[in-house]
């Protein structure tokens, strides 16, 4: 019988090549109907240019998700909504993602349909 290939697969962070890159993430609790939003901004270096955290209202796990929204309007907020010109989604693992995953838990902490930006 065929052993399985046991390749290894890279799960680190990866830079944007030009411009911002954006990672969010939503947490959700679902008895307590009570949701969190989270994201990082980063340049092209690896460094921090802002964040956010909020608590948002949401009824699964799926609607957290939409912390994108939070992300697109501190951009928009930013003036660096037209650098998002081509941009492209991809799903990353949470461990490729700790510090917006961290955020949007926080999130869930603060005062209802407030952003709090970093």
């Amino acid at each position: 019988m065929p052993r399985p290939d046991k390749s290894i697969i890279s799960t680190s962070w990866k830079y944007p090549s030009r411009g911002l890159k954006l990672n969010f993430d939503g947490s959700s609790n679902y008895f307590a109907k009570a949701g969190g939003a989270g994201g990082v901004f980063c340049d092209a270096n690896g460094f921090w240019v802002k964040g956010y955290s909020a608590r948002i209202n949401v009824n699964s796990p799926l609607e957290a998700e939409l912390s994108l929204f939070c992300g697109l309007q501190i951009a928009k907020d930013m003036d660096i909504f037209l650098s998002l010109w081509s941009p492209q989604m991809k799903h990353d693992d949470r461990s490729q993602n700790k510090l917006a995953d961290k955020l949007a838990k926080e999130g869930r902490k603060l005062n209802l349909n407030k952003i709090f930006v970093l």
